[in-house]
């Protein structure tokens, strides 16, 4: 005699369907509004260590394999253990600044023609895996990925061009700093004050030509420096 639907869809605790685990075999869920849900939920454990609630028709019918770590791997967003990582939600973001034109920084990026490599575009075959093979993984919580430092505009996020950067080293590969030149050195102008000991924009009043009485050594916008007297 064949069995009712009532009876296919009976879940029992630890039965699998995929990467799936029953924790708890069935229960409604509370909406926002604090009414109950009509229909029946099963609370599972996927193998990738998430908590999924699927709906239980649905997962007897075999609509559920996995808490979506399974799609995502499939569109080749590498392995989801990774997710939860720095590194991950970095290469998120690049990808939706180049990609996405309601990104707020789409002009910048994707707009101004800043692409992704084969190597980490998923459209293109690429994975995280490839990203994290090739950046390995974030110094610390201060570094950012950065495209230009190596490569003054870059169009490309790729290994030869992207490093881990702080803030203070892509401040100071900005190309709106002044770059002055002491002894065939040359840093900007915030690099010099702190060498020398220098009070915050002392250098720049001398480069616009205000110059203290005391002082007989100035120059103007963009020339080099030629002596320390300078200072």
């Amino acid at each position: 005699m064949a069995q009712s639907y009532r009876q296919r869809a009976v879940v029992k605790p630890l039965q699998r369907f995929g990467r799936l685990r029953v924790v708890i075999p069935e229960g409604r869920r509370r909406r926002k509004d604090g009414t109950v849900d009509k229909a029946f939920y099963v609370l599972c454990i996927c193998d990738c260590g998430q908590l999924h609630a699927a709906l239980r028709h649905h997962l007897v019918k075999g609509k559920y394999q996995s808490c979506g770590c399974l799609r995502r791997e499939k569109a080749g967003y590498g392995t989801h253990y990774k997710t939860n990582t720095p590194e991950y939600s970095v290469w998120c973001g690049m990808l939706d600044r180049c990609r996405n034109p309601k990104n707020k920084s789409w002009s910048s990026y994707g707009g101004a023609g800043v692409t992704v490599c084969d190597r980490w575009n998923p459209r293109m075959g690429g994975t995280f895996l490839n990203f994290l093979q090739d950046m390995g993984e974030r110094p610390s919580p201060h570094h950012q990925l950065d495209k230009d430092i190596r490569i003054p505009g870059n169009k490309v996020y790729s290994p030869d061009g992207c490093m881990w950067a702080t803030r203070h080293q892509q401040l100071r590969a900005c190309s709106t700093n002044h770059l002055l030149t002491l002894d065939g050195i040359s840093r900007c102008v915030t690099d010099w004050e702190n060498l020398y000991g220098l009070s915050r924009g002392r250098i720049g009043r001398r480069l616009q030509g205000v110059v203290s009485p005391r002082c007989n050594y100035y120059t103007y916008r963009s020339a080099p420096l030629y002596s320390a007297q300078f200072l």
